[in-house]
């Protein structure tokens, strides 16, 4: 008896095969596509690639706000619950990301690894290979051809564009979300198939889980119903999607509304322009495409400004070349791929209005799978009449070349300063990234363990860096209170004073720079100016524990022990740290 398929895998089973998409032969179907041999291959090959990872250290890119400066957040399980009512960085005013899971990954790594940077890398590392196995289980449900998936999804584990992903400890949260978006589409699929209330409560329970990861996942419901209608086809969608749709409205309800609670609106908060962001922002998609065929323009943190668009261009003209002239094409796949690969990368042009917009390549970590069931349409090796021999040779060389390039650009994540040099070579018009570095080179300056030389030429790299970010910037935030720290410790203290006066002037709600303004005014004797600028950081920022701490000692000797007392009992009324002098100094009065 001939077994019950889908329509939409009857369609792909009888379509004829042509004879240069074969495999290579007996031996290549042994050794790499029977039974479980391709995903031990696929996760050896995500394995070894990034395995040095696991000796890198933090890039100072959200990382330390995330594990360093949040550690004793993180690393209590029993904290989990208020993951899920913060945002990623746990800010008081609600912030603009809500990714619990994100954090929650981060405190198991933290359990065992503590701050060692290695632990994150390794688990970063896990996870793609894990991402890599179940882009090949999908494609493999969809019934591509299993020779040619097996390639895409090595194009998929070791390509360059998604470096960053990997080697960048923040961007696990991309393939976080790609491993709960597949298995929540695997088990779509499998319902599809079978109608079994187990793969619809696993569809349902991996998109709430993909949703807690990042908001992108949202957009998995739209595909999911344009599979449903315009592939599956088996019956009027209508009837057959009533679980599906109540599940749907269910499980985007339910975090739509956790999210709505933690952000206090919608999308995030009022620096964010939807539409304008989109149109402004829309010419990136070229960029990200020219990446995929063209991975050589690689950076850290990429601006729009720095982006040759001309790669991408090419691309999708090539792309779209290969689809029109490929017999084994089918349109509802090509529009499937075309929405998978926009919908997952757009929301992430929504980008904050108080910033220059960054198109940083982990971004594209799943929107690659939508561009590779466009590839895989085009049927490459059929259009080019090779043999399978030639197919599998033509197909390692490329595999090679892109493992090599990969390998090359995985040391730019190494340290801080590999990270923030690759984000200035990369985009030389944007200011932050040279800020960040010359903070980068002012953090190695002032760290204990190097000698007056290697301090002398550190500080000498952060204050031509933070130069430099003015003159490209003049209100770069920041980056003149960098300056002004830079030279109130050197002792000119009027130049100090007129860098801080116009961190000020723009960017009056960055406490850090009114309590360096409090130590300088500090050092010129100007202690009621120095009490001033403690009291206004502590308004924008009541957990800055030292500025409570100069307080009392500028109130104790000024002999003003009540005001000092008021200081101290509000360190110990929020957990913080005070000096023994101090407290037996409260408990002798």
């Amino acid at each position: 008896m001939a077994s019950k398929l889908p329509k939409h895998l009857r369609q792909r089973a009888n379509t004829p095969r042509p004879v240069a998409a074969q495999a290579a032969g007996g031996f290549f179907d042994e050794a790499f596509l029977n039974s479980y041999k391709p995903f031990l291959w696929i996760f050896l090959a995500g394995f070894f690639l990034y395995a040095r990872t696991g000796f890198f250290n933090f890039s100072y890119l959200d990382d330390q706000e995330l594990i360093i400066n949040a550690f004793n957040f993180i690393s209590h399980p029993s904290n989990i619950l208020n993951f899920f009512k913060e945002d990623v960085f746990h800010t008081a005013s609600g912030g603009a990301y809500y990714r619990p899971l994100l954090t929650i990954s981060f405190m198991t790594d933290a359990l065992w690894g503590g701050t060692n940077p290695g632990a994150y890398h390794f688990t970063n590392v896990l996870l793609h290979a894990l991402a890599a196995c179940l882009l090949f289980r999908t494609l493999a449900k969809l019934n591509f051809n299993r020779a040619q998936s097996f390639f895409y999804t090595l194009f998929f584990t070791v390509h360059p564009v998604l470096t960053q992903a990997v080697a960048w400890i923040p961007g696990r949260n991309d393939s976080l979300l790609t491993i709960f978006a597949l298995l929540s589409f695997i088990s779509f699929l499998s319902f599809l198939e079978e109608r079994k209330r187990t793969q619809l409560a696993a569809h349902l329970l991996f998109l709430l889980l993909a949703l807690f990861t990042k908001e992108n996942a949202v957009c998995l419901c739209a595909l999911c119903l344009f599979f449903l209608v315009f592939i599956d086809k088996k019956a009027p969608a209508a009837g057959r999607g009533g679980p599906l749709f109540a599940g749907w409205a269910a499980v985007v309800s339910i975090w739509f509304f956790a999210r709505s609670a933690v952000l206090k609106t919608a999308i995030a908060n009022s620096g964010f322009n939807v539409v304008g962001a989109l149109i402004d922002n829309s010419p990136a998609v070229f960029s990200y495409i020219g990446k995929i065929f063209f991975p050589f323009n690689l950076g850290t943190l990429p601006v729009l400004k720095d982006l040759p668009l001309s790669y991408g261009l090419v691309a999708a003209g090539l792309t779209g070349y290969l689809l029109y002239v490929s017999r084994t094409k089918r349109a509802n796949y090509i529009v499937f791929g075309v929405l998978w690969f926009l919908l997952f990368l757009l929301p992430s042009f929504i980008q904050s209005t108080f910033s220059i917009p960054n198109f940083s390549e982990h971004r594209i970590y799943l929107p690659l799978i939508g561009f590779i069931f466009l590839l895989l349409e085009a049927d490459i090796p059929g259009l080019l009449r090779l043999s399978g021999r030639a197919a599998a040779a033509l197909g390692a060389g490329v595999l090679l070349l892109l493992s090599l390039l990969t390998f090359s650009y995985c040391g730019s994540f190494s340290d801080k300063i590999s990270f923030w040099k690759k984000a200035v070579e990369s985009s030389p018009s944007h200011a932050f990234s040279y800020n960040n570095l010359g903070s980068m080179y002012y953090l190695d300056g002032v760290a204990p363990g190097r000698t007056d030389a290697e301090r002398l030429l550190d500080l000498a790299n952060a204050e031509k860096f933070w130069k430099s970010a003015v003159s490209i910037n003049p209100l770069e935030r920041r980056v003149n209170c960098n300056l002004g720290l830079l030279y109130m410790n050197r002792g000119e203290l009027n130049k100090a004073q007129e860098y801080f006066l116009k961190e000020i002037a723009f960017n009056p709600d960055y406490d850090i720079v009114h309590f360096n303004s409090g130590i300088l005014y500090y050092q010129a004797g100007y202690f009621g100016k120095a009490a001033e600028s403690w009291e206004k950081t502590l308004k924008l920022n009541p957990n800055y524990a030292t500025a409570y701490l100069n307080l009392a000692y500028l109130h104790y000797q000024r002999n003003e022990e009540g005001k000092a007392k008021v200081y101290i009992q509000e360190m110990l009324r929020r957990g913080f740290a005070v000096p023994p002098g101090i407290l037996s100094r409260i408990s002798a009065n």
